[in-house]
């Protein structure tokens, strides 16, 4: 009777083992919130028209003019972003 019983409990833990226990799984991570892809998608915008900006006035254009300019250009390259619809802080 006693080898019997060892048996069946054996094969219990073997069972519940390898049926994945809840207990093993591994926690989802969150993720990233919103706000850090925004001031990424911001900061990347203040680049791109500072830059372009910058070509612009050394090729004769007058500064608000190639700021203006380069606005405009970053949000018909850039129009999937969030930033792109943003207005420019500057």
């Amino acid at each position: 009777m006693m080898p019997r019983a060892v048996f069946f409990l054996l094969a219990a833990t073997v069972a519940v083992s390898a049926s994945g226990c809840m207990f093993w799984k591994k926690k989802n991570k969150p993720a990233k919130p919103s706000y850090a892809v925004s001031e990424l998608e911001t900061s990347f915008k203040a680049r791109w028209i500072e830059k372009r900006a910058a070509d612009l006035v050394a090729s004769g254009t007058s500064a608000a003019e190639a700021t203006r300019m380069a606005t405009e250009e970053f949000d018909g390259k850039f129009a999937y972003t969030k930033a792109a619809g943003a207005k420019h802080a500057d």
